[in-house]
């Protein structure tokens, strides 16, 4: 037993030597480390009480026997635990990030409580061992229960290594799987030869290579993490500056640092973190608070060198620089992204157009501001009269011009306080705390005359107002509003139809001011329409009606860029599906119109074909009106015998051979009958 004891007493020295390097007070104080750093305790103790028992065994006759007994019953309770212990160290290395690791250390101690009780109960049972003076120390009847426990943690340990295999390196599973194999083949040669006490030793040098591992793997984790400190210093983009945590002394920066902050890197050694800060008392007091781990602050606000304040987004990391507590903090300048941000915000409550309130906000305020103290409160409906129009004719980036000065006479003539909306389309609408009918009135004017003075190329801005005011807390908003809205409707009624038929001279004015062609091409159509009818005994009616139609035939022109009409090249596919489209903008601005909407039809079907051939709906014969199948001749007479726009590579024909081509195209594209009056009574041409 000689050398029993003289492995057990080298395994102590070992045990001394792992717990005084192993007890490093700058290593992270992890659940693992703790549990490991106990381990090695109690492999020390069971060291210590597998040669006390040796000791006990081999004198048993000359030692007290209730020492005796102590000693054997401790050695009995702390040899499974040292099973219990690596078993609970290998949990917490596979899976200390699991919320649910507290459970599972708790649930694997469950077996070795009840083995404990076991143990202590062998006192009175004997049914584990018992130390007689004359036989010494005897195993008992279930002495077996010892190498039973200790094989249950050795499986488990076994079942851990594999479920945890893929969340470790491949190296470490192996390295923990030392102590199950060792113990095992211990307890195998402890079962042949009972006399044979070298758990501790077992112990010991499990402890050894676990440790020496651990140390390699350390030493290896240093140095990565040294290269990766390297490498995140020289990167270019965030500042990076390492804190001394106690005092917050900058202790090191990288260039990005200085650029940003615009210091030297010698001025940045001399300063504080504080000093960095628009909120110094924040950050000292973050600092402070700060008790390891990482942490992040999405917003903070740092200043420059030239007292520049800008956001940046603060990261920082407990760690050790040079035996110094410290904090490496990573400051991201955030300006662009909160730029992003508010724009943003501004979006989700301001119209992108015009720059007034949007639905959303006007419909929160409405319910913020209904409120006792807001009385009397007003609300003030507007609708923008002939914007379609103005779309169709003159484009939308024109629309557009209308209603940024619609909003400007609205800003310029309410309050601060008030709250003005663009609801969405042409509809607008104001918020007027404290406000009274007469006083809405008054501002309502204020809005008219400036939209007045802000003409949008000539035209007039017509806006429909109706307002309602709330008197009482008891009267329901909504109710305020739809008859705000009711009062508008029927204003609009009435001088909307007035600002769409002043709206269409005005259009046919600005076609006619652009290209001086259209206007003279325009007459001579109407002329020649006109002409025809008489021929054809059209009543007195009839013919101003012609004579508007055929003046008008080509108002949708105002709608086609002035690039294509004024082309001097053949208009491509393109280009022409473009031209086409001015019949219907034609029959758009004149059927919105109440003075003009009789006509709309002339002038959108005065490109069909008496075939059915013609565009934009490929109607025929009687279905085409009238009037437009005179204008259709007249206009394509006109055309053939003059130089017209997109035109220029086609010379223009002779009386002779336009009228050949009208009597050519009768009953195909033309009314047959009407362009037999045309050639025999108009042009007095043979038939």
């Amino acid at each position: 037993m000689k050398w029993n004891s003289a492995a057990e007493y080298i395994s102590l020295v070992f045990v001394l030597v792992l717990i005084f390097y192993s007890w490093d007070k700058e290593k992270t104080n992890s659940l693992k480390n703790r549990i490991f750093r106990l381990f090695l305790q109690f492999v020390f103790f069971e060291i210590l009480l597998s040669i006390l028992s040796i000791i006990a065994i081999e004198n048993y006759s000359q030692i007290p026997s209730g020492l005796n007994q102590t000693v054997q019953l401790l050695y009995f309770l702390l040899t499974p635990l040292l099973s219990l212990l690596f078993t609970q160290y290998m949990i917490a290395v596979g899976w200390e990030e699991d919320k649910r690791i507290k459970s599972y250390l708790y649930i694997v101690i469950i077996p070795y409580i009840l083995y404990s009780i076991f143990v202590i109960s062998n006192l009175f049972t004997h049914s584990l061992y018992s130390i007689d003076e004359v036989l010494g120390f005897t195993q008992g009847k279930l002495f077996i229960l010892t190498y039973v426990i200790h094989l249950l943690y050795i499986l488990l340990m076994f079942i851990i290594a594999y479920f945890s295999r893929f969340k470790l390196t491949q190296r470490l599973p192996n390295v923990l799987l030392s102590f199950p194999v060792i113990s095992l083949t211990m307890l195998m040669l402890q079962l042949i030869y009972p006399e044979i006490i070298l758990s501790g030793s077992a112990a010991a040098l499990v402890s050894l290579i676990v440790y020496l591992y651990l140390q390699d793997k350390q030493q290896l984790e240093l140095k990565q993490s040294e290269e990766r400190f390297r490498n995140l210093f020289t990167l270019k983009g965030d500042a990076i500056f390492v804190i001394d945590r106690l005092k917050g002394d900058i202790l090191e920066v990288n260039d990005s640092a200085c650029t940003i902050y615009g210091y030297s890197r010698n001025e940045m050694l001399k300063l504080k973190n504080t000093d960095m800060s628009y909120e110094p008392k924040a950050t000292e007091k973050a600092a402070k608070e700060f008790e390891g781990g990482y942490t992040q602050i999405p917003l903070r606000y740092h200043k420059k060198k030239d007292e520049t304040v800008f956001p940046v987004e603060i990261n920082a990391t407990f760690f050790t620089w040079k035996n110094r507590e410290a904090i490496l903090v990573v400051s991201k300048d955030i300006t662009d992204r909160k730029i992003s941000e508010n724009k943003l915000i501004y979006l989700s409550y301001h119209d992108q157009l015009t720059g007034l309130y949007n639905r959303r906000f006007f419909e929160e305020e409405l319910v913020r501001l209904d409120t006792k103290r807001n009385l009397p409160i007003s609300i003030a409906m507007g609708d923008v009269n002939g914007l379609k129009m103005v779309n169709d004719s003159f484009g939308h980036l024109k629309g557009d011009q209308l209603l940024k000065s619609v909003a400007f006479a609205m800003q310029k003539a309410c309050r601060e306080d008030d709250i003005i909306a663009r609801l969405g389309g042409d509809e607008f609408a104001i918020i007027l705390p404290n406000t009274n009918s007469d006083d809405t009135e008054k501002v309502i004017s204020r809005i008219m005359e400036i939209a007045n003075e802000e003409k949008v190329d000539g035209l007039n801005i017509s806006i429909s107002f109706g307002h309602q005011t709330k008197t009482l807390d008891q009267e329901n908003m909504n109710t305020i509003i739809r008859e705000a809205e009711e009062r508008m409707y029927r204003l609009k009624l009435n001088e909307s139809s007035s600002m769409r038929n002043k709206t269409v001279t005005l259009i046919m004015n600005t076609l006619f001011e652009k290209n001086n062609r259209e206007m003279e091409h325009s007459q001579r159509v109407s002329e020649i329409s006109v002409k025809i009818a008489i021929e054809m005994g059209l009543d007195k009616d009839s013919l101003n009606r012609l004579r508007t139609a055929a003046l008008m035939h080509d108002i949708g022109k105002i709608g086609i860029d002035e690039e294509i009409l004024n082309s001097k090249t053949i208009l491509t596919q393109k280009e022409w599906i473009e031209v086409k489209k001015h019949s219907e903008i034609g029959y758009r601005i004149l059927a919105s119109s109440t003075d003009f909407s009789d006509i709309a039809e002339d002038v959108y079907a005065h490109h069909e074909r008496w075939d059915g051939n013609g565009y934009p709906r490929g109607i025929d014969k009687d279905h085409i009106t009238i009037f437009a199948r005179i204008i259709s001749i007249a206009d394509s007479y006109d055309a053939m015998i003059s130089e017209r726009p997109y035109r220029f590579y086609r010379k223009s024909m002779s009386i002779d051979e336009a009228i050949k081509e009208i009597k050519k195209n009768a009953g195909t594209q033309f009314d047959p009958s009407i362009a037999k009056i045309f050639v025999e009574k108009v042009m007095h041409y043979t038939w």
